[in-house]
């Protein structure tokens, strides 16, 4: 059983692996093409679409189940097997993301900034999810932290990883 959950686990690392590097040659081509300020704003565009666009299907489900829409909720409904190749520790109101196989892709291709135009997506589903849930994120992987810390609530917090 322990051999298929880690076929499982990094099936799910190639899977995410695998879109951050299209992401990245997305924006670089979007740049390529509009320009820097025009190609970022619309990589900007096309991620909140997609993250509000999810947070909506969440929340349907969510809602299906007739449950109330919480971070918790959130979780439990997700639309990616985070659970198999992200490694995290639960917060009271959110989570320390301690490894995730995108940032490390970004990377390892230099993509960096790249990388974080689409982790703004965080933001968008959340806001696709419920206006009444807020998320912030006071420190990153791809900026050398220990961990994308990420909180939800009423307010945004400032608090950093393992708070």
């Amino acid at each position: 059983m322990r051999e298929n959950s880690e076929v499982l686990r990094k099936s799910v690392d190639d899977m995410a692996r695998a879109l951050a590097h299209f992401h990245g040659i997305f924006v670089q081509e979007s740049v390529a093409v509009l320009g820097e300020s025009e190609g970022k704003k619309l990589v900007e565009r096309v991620v909140a679409r997609f993250g509000e666009e999810r947070g909506r299907r969440i929340r349907e489900e969510v809602l299906r189940h007739v449950r109330e829409l919480t971070h918790e909720t959130l979780a439990e409904h997700y639309d990616l097997p985070l659970h198999f190749a992200w490694k995290a520790i639960k917060r009271e109101n959110g989570s320390d993301i301690t490894y995730c196989p995108m940032c490390e892709e970004w990377k390892e291709k230099g993509m960096v900034e790249e990388g974080e135009l689409y982790c703004a997506i965080d933001f968008a589903i959340a806001r696709g999810f419920s206006e009444n849930l807020t998320f912030s994120r006071s420190a990153t992987l791809m900026q050398g932290d220990s961990c994308c810390c990420h909180r939800y609530g009423e307010t945004p917090s400032s608090a950093g990883c393992g708070s």
